[in-house]
């Protein structure tokens, strides 16, 4: 647990010194974590099942059924997700993202 948040602590440094970012969230868990490391304002949507904190932040399906025209519609510059959806990463990567 320690060594993923060192992780993502970096990687929020690092995106902190770059331009504004369109981050989709597609893990209530990850979410969480750019919300602790102050990266809550640069998320445009997430999944149903991300809760916290409360607020209104669209959702663009669930953990397994993310919508990729959803996914797309918010122009992301990085979607943060687990490794288990291998088929989505690739759709993702012929965009770009």
């Amino acid at each position: 647990e320690q060594l993923m948040f060192r992780v993502f602590a970096v990687l929020f440094f690092v995106i902190s010194l770059c331009a504004k970012e369109r981050i989709v969230v597609l893990s209530p868990a990850i979410n969480e974590i750019v919300y602790e490391l102050g990266g809550g304002q640069d998320i445009v949507a997430n999944t149903t099942y991300s809760t916290y904190p409360p607020n209104n932040k669209p959702k663009v399906g669930g953990f397994f059924n993310v919508g990729i025209e959803k996914v797309l519609s918010f122009n992301p510059t990085l979607v943060i997700m687990q490794k288990n959806n291998l088929k989505l990463k690739q759709k993702l990567k012929q965009f770009g993202i």
